[in-house]
Order: C-alpha cells, then structure tokens, then sequence
C-alpha cells in the first residue's frame, strides 16, 4: 500500500509504521534471521535485492519469497509471531561444479591418451632401431 502523511503528524505515523519490524536481525555470511510480531496479516519488506538465490522460511517451513518494490524481497506472513529464516545459495553452483570436474576428467583422459600414443611411437622407434 502506498501511504500519505501530513507533515505535521508524519512523527506519530511513522512510529505506528515501524512497529511491525523484524526484530534481534542476525547477518551471516549466507544467511539472514530474525523474529517478527503481526496484528494482523501483511507483507515483509525486506531490503534486500530479490535475487534467484535466496530461500525463504518462516517458522521452519519453506515459504514462496516474492519480489516487492521493483527490486526487494517480501514475505507473505500471517497475523502471530513468527521466525525468519532467508538462505542463499550460489544459483547453478553445483551444476558448475559438476561441469568443471566433467571437462577435467575428459581432458585427462585426453592427456593420458596423447601421453601414451607418444610412449607407443617411442617404442616402435626404439624396437626399430635394435632389429637394425
């Protein structure tokens, strides 16, 4: 919703807007946690850019993460109070992983084969030399 404050109350209805804030906010390295308490049924905002990485829990449960005021991040949250769990995960980081380690098995696999044809010329050179 989009609020509209006159500025000779603004003080007053902004504290009334604060109050629904997620509270003892924890940051880590991939991982943001929290509490929040509702009245009532309402969108979190959080000001951290949506992004395909980030996995949303309330209370323990997985729980669909949507993209809020163009750029942000928002749950969907019921009236209560609630813990907050957002996980990021490298998008396609392990599927990389799986392609890098793919490509450097073919390739030594590819070295050992060009290791060995050159062994094998090596001998038939050698072999050659001594029926000589």
């Amino acid at each position: 919703r989009v609020e509209c404050l006159a500025m000779n109350s603004y003080a007053q209805a902004l504290q009334e807007l604060k109050k629904d804030t997620m509270e003892h906010v924890r940051i880590g390295v991939d991982e943001v946690t929290g509490e929040i308490g509702l009245d009532e049924p309402g969108l979190l905002c959080l000001a951290i850019p949506y992004s395909e990485g980030w996995d949303a829990y309330v209370d323990g449960k997985k729980v669909k993460l949507y993209q809020a005021n163009v750029m942000y991040m928002a749950l969907d949250l019921d009236a209560g109070n609630h813990d907050i769990r957002l996980a990021y995960h490298t998008p396609w980081l392990k599927e990389g992983m799986y392609l890098s380690m793919t490509v450097w098995a073919a390739f030594l696999v590819y070295c050992g084969f060009l290791l060995f044809r050159r062994h094998k010329e090596r001998l038939v050179k050698i072999s050659g030399v001594c029926e000589n």
